[in-house]
């Protein structure tokens, strides 16, 4: 795990000007209440150069003349918070995970700041520093703007502040083996969860049953929630991001789950429409199969060189020709008023990972492909979302083995 670590770190380095150096917060705790934090959200730019998932710590890497420096800055031991909080991380610890030798104190930041950006330096030159400008930044207490101010005013004249985000999301949009790895488990274990709700699947439960059932199987294997479980039964599923679970699921209403698992804050994305009482009515099954067909389309569509506007516009295409074929699209409508969503993102440490989307797909993207229509006058909203590797000629559907076929989910549901 540690080469992973080192090997990603490099990479960055390699991109990055000479007498330069690259500054990384991990984030911090923010307060609920008077006795209660948030849960933590790692920064993933931190935690994918480090593996490290702790707050108040920093990565400093140097470049000067090609010779390389790598720190990192965490919180001193405290034994009173530890008694509260729990064990906190130590240097020896902090090593061992990310394969950084230079394990200094979040106090003693300030300091290798000043000595770097002196005019001069025992390490030479520091002309460019690069920081994270889409991910707050606290440094000795210094909010983002304030870090910012602090390096003009202590750098010598003519520093150069660099936005390290665009260099790290692009290496980040391409996958290694091991966060391919990841994405494959946080799928699988996305339809066993898939699984227990359609052996219980049936009408009077409340949407909030259904995502309990989808969340304990996620809970039970000590995985995480990729993202708030969507549950949408009947018209509710014309909702993108429906939030309000009470209804009560409805013999002959579809209901839609968009959903996933996260293992090591890999992320799944799937979305499956199911009949609530196993079976489509012959409206759901006309609507059902030209999305089907189209998400089959859209992933057929996908090859190294095409854009995701490209794939949206595709999906776009597809459906304007379908539903004028098939009468549901009437004279004077347009196909937004029954697709109004992208079809595609990319998928990583975040659901919708950071892209540069102005860049073609290349071999190693992972994104994933949604099409939907939602027609809110006969409370139908259908969605069928895969997850899909692209390959060199072409691309592989991670997500194959969770089922999205007419007869299979009614069969499945059947045998409950």
């Amino acid at each position: 795990m540690i080469d992973i670590y080192k090997k990603r770190r490099e990479k960055l380095i390699n991109e990055i000007k000479d007498h330069s150096m690259v500054l990384l917060f991990s984030g911090e705790h923010l307060i609920a209440t008077s006795d209660q934090n948030y849960p933590f959200i790692i920064n993933k730019n931190f935690f994918y150069l480090t593996g490290l998932d702790v707050s108040e710590a920093t990565l400093l890497l140097v470049k000067i003349d090609q010779e390389i420096y790598e720190y990192l800055f965490i919180e001193e031991f405290n034994e009173l918070r530890e008694k509260w909080t729990g064990k906190m991380l130590r240097p020896n610890e902090a090593t061992e995970i990310s394969g950084i030798r230079n394990i200094l104190y979040s106090s003693q930041i300030d300091s290798k700041i000043d000595e770097l950006i002196a005019t001069k330096s025992s390490y030479g030159e520091v002309n460019h520093v690069y920081i994270d400008h889409k991910h707050k930044f606290l440094c000795a207490s210094q909010t983002h703007e304030e870090l910012v101010t602090y390096l003009k005013r202590k750098g010598k004249k003519g520093l150069e502040i660099i936005d390290v985000y665009p260099l790290l999301i692009r290496q980040r949009m391409v996958k290694d083996d091991h966060e391919l790895e990841l994405i494959k488990k946080s799928i699988k274990l996305t339809n066993n969860a898939l699984k227990m709700v359609l052996d219980n699947l049936r009408p009077g439960l409340h949407e909030y049953q259904i995502r309990a059932m989808f969340e304990y199987v996620i809970r039970g294997k000590n995985a995480e929630i990729a993202f708030d479980t969507i549950v949408a039964s009947g018209p509710n599923a014309t909702i993108l991001h429906h939030v309000d679970l009470s209804n009560r699921l409805r013999d002959g209403q579809l209901v839609l789950l968009d959903c996933g698992a996260s293992i090591d804050k890999y992320k799944a994305d799937i979305s499956r429409t199911y009949p609530v009482n196993g079976v489509f009515n012959p409206l759901q099954k006309q609507i059902y199969e030209i999305v089907l067909a189209a998400n089959k389309a859209v992933i057929n569509f996908i090859r190294p060189g095409r854009t995701i506007a490209e794939l949206q516009a595709f999906t776009q295409e597809f459906f304007k020709a379908r539903l004028e074929e098939e009468k549901l699209l009437k004279e004077g409508e347009e196909v937004k008023q029954y697709y109004y969503h992208n079809v595609s993102h990319h998928l990583g440490l975040d659901t919708h990972d950071p892209a540069l989307h102005d860049i073609p797909l290349e071999e190693g993207n992972v994104i994933t492909v949604e099409p939907g229509l939602y027609f809110a006058k006969y409370g139908i909203g259908i969605r069928i979302e895969d997850d899909i590797l692209v390959t060199k000629n072409g691309a592989t559907n991670l997500s194959a083995e969770i089922k999205k076929e007419i007869n299979e989910i009614e069969t499945l549901i059947a045998k409950k």
